[in-house]
């Protein structure tokens, strides 16, 4: 059973028809499909989403809460996906759809998306996934760092964890009034242990900003968000606020002086200007006491390993074989396609062990992979039914991972006896360490660790990938050292540090630079993987590139070099490095009859793979 939807009116004309629309739609639904008649609760005056949507949920009784702003139309079927989504994964605790923005297919326009889930950037701003972005069809469940409450479903049990509530459960922090609300919602549900999840094919139409459409009202939206966020970040970062402080207000000010056109705001808001600035500082300052403290934020609870809540009733059967044990200590999620000796390989030498849990994602096979859980109940198969790429895919089985350690495998990567509880005890012992790389070890015996351990490429680096260059190869470095750049054939990760990441950028596909764009965030962020050499792994190192073929590899790996280059770099440097690219595939042609590249199966292939490289590399652009 499910409660009837939460929607918070806004006061206004379109707002009350919507809300009115919904309230008939709920009454019309199949008896049975929710707790009792639709109901509406009127408050004397304005008080606030939060206060609003606390007043809803305290008269319910529905295991799952759904949200609904008054401005938003929900497609057919919405509950349904998100609830089904809910009961093929674990400890989920919230789950939204994509949100569009309203009118743009009546305009003849593609849809865009207003929000496909919660993240913080950079900048210690809550953003909305996706946001401006077109609308990808057949996407998977993904796994996110919070919801939305512009249209979402909450599990009651885990608010009532988080909330501390007695008789009365009223878990948004009605201090916010309006935005951030939510954020705040899901990083304490998120230090909790609990997951979220984005379900594309529950969709929602959102207006948008109702409430603070006349000038006035958007600036009184833009102070509100610059205050709640200065509160919110405090009660996240604990002890870690106060010396953040300086750059947060920094970055506020940075806000104010930039150009409209021209400023990184999250969403639709408006920049502020000086006096902005000044009356939300005010607001923050008179509330920062409730907010701020000198202990652990919900990130140091979370990274420290806070304990993990109970997973709330499933709703429905997913597509993942293998029946769950207890719950695990580390998660291994090993993306897989048209690899199935290795594959067979590793499911036979992955421990025997329900600490030790194995998720396999199946990206394309030639063969039925469902066999290999029959017997395992520590390793499962998920089938998305296409091609997600591996960032993507490891993304997808991230979500439906039961432990807090992650750790992305390839394949062709297994574990020695051993090894996997080297890295539980190595995280153990060093809380303050995003994740670990563990030792790679080829058929020879010989250490992966100068192909394996990297500084993140400059664009001097780059360049020389462009020239067919590596870098040369740096000693292997002792036990504990941070590593910049690991390759995430065999990497463990921690998961709030993966999330808060923002996981990887499914846009890297099918493969390559996609780990080397989160190594780069991650360091962006200030945080630490270490090199752990007493964890072993037996690498077979570049499975994938024999049956995908040099040509397609080329256009793979230099395409998303080029995506990497014009997202930390710059479409400066990504247009230079595509001069360069050109011109050094045109002479590596003209070389071929001295030396044929090791990865072509001959030189006719190579021949083909670096003239179509040397085309395609003009008309890239950026997606």
């Amino acid at each position: 059973m499910w409660q009837a939807p939460v929607a918070a009116g806004a006061g206004n004309a379109e707002g009350s028809v919507a809300l009115r629309e919904l309230c008939e739609r709920i009454a019309s639904a199949r008896p049975g499909a929710i707790d009792g008649p639709p109901r509406i609760v009127e408050l004397p005056r304005p008080a606030g989403f939060a206060r609003a949507v606390n007043d809803g949920i305290a008269v319910g009784s529905g295991d799952w809460i759904a949200l609904v702003n008054d401005d938003v139309v929900l497609e057919a079927g919405w509950a349904r996906r998100l609830l089904e989504a809910t009961g093929a994964a674990s400890r989920v605790a919230a789950a939204q759809g994509i949100n569009l923005m309203a009118g743009g297919e009546d305009d003849g326009e593609a849809a865009r998306i207003d929000g496909a889930g919660l993240a913080w950037n950079r900048r210690w701003q809550a953003v909305q996934l996706g946001r401006g972005e077109t609308v990808e069809a057949a996407e998977p469940v993904i796994g996110v760092y919070g919801v939305s409450a512009t249209a979402a479903i909450y599990h009651r049990g885990a608010l009532v964890d988080v909330s501390g509530a007695g008789s009365e459960l009223r878990p948004f922090e009605e201090r916010l009034d309006s935005y951030y609300e939510d954020v705040e919602l899901a990083d304490r549900l998120h230090g909790a242990g609990y997951s979220a999840l984005v379900v594309p094919a529950a969709r929602a139409e959102h207006a948008g900003a109702l409430s603070s459409r006349s000038p006035r009202a958007a600036r009184r939206r833009t102070r509100r968000v610059y205050a709640n966020r200065l509160l919110v970040v405090a009660r996240r970062l604990g002890r870690g606020f106060w010396l953040k402080l300086p750059v947060l207000l920094g970055r506020d000010v940075v806000d104010a002086l930039r150009q409209p056109a021209t400023a990184p705001m999250p969403g639709d808001l408006e920049p502020p200007g000086i006096a902005d600035l000044a009356r939300a500082w005010s607001r923050a300052a008179w509330l920062l006491p409730r907010f701020a403290h000198f202990g652990r934020g919900t990130e140091e609870r979370s990274e420290a390993g806070a304990s993990r809540v109970s997973t709330p009733p499933s709703a429905a059967a997913g597509q993942r074989t293998g029946a769950p044990g207890v719950r695990p200590v580390l998660s291994a999620v090993a993306p897989h396609w048209h690899d199935e000796e290795h594959l067979a390989e590793l499911v036979r030498d992955w421990p025997d062990d329900e600490r030790f849990e194995l998720i396999v994602v199946d990206n394309g096979s030639d063969d039925d992979l469902t066999e290999l859980a029959t017997d395992r109940p520590n390793v499962s198969v998920l089938e998305p039914g296409r091609n997600l790429g591996f960032g993507a895919a490891v993304n997808h089985g991230a979500a439906e991972a039961g432990a807090e350690l992650i750790l992305i495998l390839n394949t062709d990567a297994v574990p020695e006896p051993g090894a996997l509880d080297a890295l539980v005890e190595a995280m153990a012992n060093h809380p303050d360490a995003a994740g670990l790389a563990p030792r790679l070890l080829g058929a020879d015996d010989a250490a992966q660790a100068s192909w394996q351990l990297r500084r993140l490429p400059t664009v001097r680096t780059l360049i020389g990938y462009c020239c067919f260059v590596e870098p040369a190869p740096a000693p292997e470095p002792a036990a504990g050292t941070p590593v910049e750049q690991p390759a995430a054939c065999a990497l463990l990760l921690r998961r709030s540090a993966f999330e808060n990441a923002g996981g990887m950028d499914k846009r890297f596909w099918p493969a390559w630079f996609e780990d080397v764009d989160l190594a780069r965030r991650l360091a962006d962020r200030g945080e630490r993987v270490l090199y752990w050499p007493e964890a072993v792994f037996r690498h077979g190192l570049g499975a994938s590139v024999p049956r995908l073929g040099y040509g397609a590899f080329l256009a793979a790996y230099y395409r998303n070099l080029d995506r990497y280059a014009r997202k930390h770099h710059g479409r400066g440097v990504a247009l230079m490095l595509r001069a360069v690219l050109v011109k050094a595939a045109v002479m590596r042609i003209v070389l071929l009859p001295l030396r044929c590249p090791g990865r072509a199966r001959g030189r006719g292939e190579a021949f083909a793979g670096l003239w179509r490289l040397a085309a395609a590399a003009t008309g890239w652009r950026a997606r």
